[in-house]
């Protein structure tokens, strides 16, 4: 990008602008003379226009005015050995604490155990 001060090819890094020990704000500045650059939009507001816009094409194209969300029914979605209270994790092997043996995360067993 071209630096609209210093008039040469940088780019951007983000300062921290601070108020006493806390973070007041963060700008980007131009990495050559440190000059603050103009904000762009906010891009939470932007991610949030775009998912609105495209929930709204997607209803236009079905023919509806709001697309119906999906929940599943029971808690089998939840019965998974990563959410056992038998489950060990470790940084190199998951184990389960009943047989010892390899446990897959994503797979189940009739001994699961909810944790709390």
């Amino acid at each position: 990008m071209k630096c609209p001060f210093c008039q040469e090819e940088s780019f951007a890094k983000k300062k921290n602008i601070m108020d006493g020990w806390t973070v007041a704000k963060v700008v980007e500045v131009c990495a050559l003379c440190g000059a603050e650059l103009p904000q762009k939009e906010d891009k939470e507001n932007v991610a949030g226009n775009c998912r609105e816009s495209r929930r709204a094409g997607l209803a236009a194209l079905l023919g509806g005015d709001d697309v119906e969300t999906v929940t599943l029914a029971g808690s089998s979605d939840r019965d998974f050995c990563r959410n056992c209270a038998n489950f060990i994790e470790h940084p190199f092997r998951t184990l389960c604490g009943l047989s010892g043996e390899a446990a897959d995360p994503m797979g189940s067993c009739d001994r699961f155990k909810e944790k709390k």
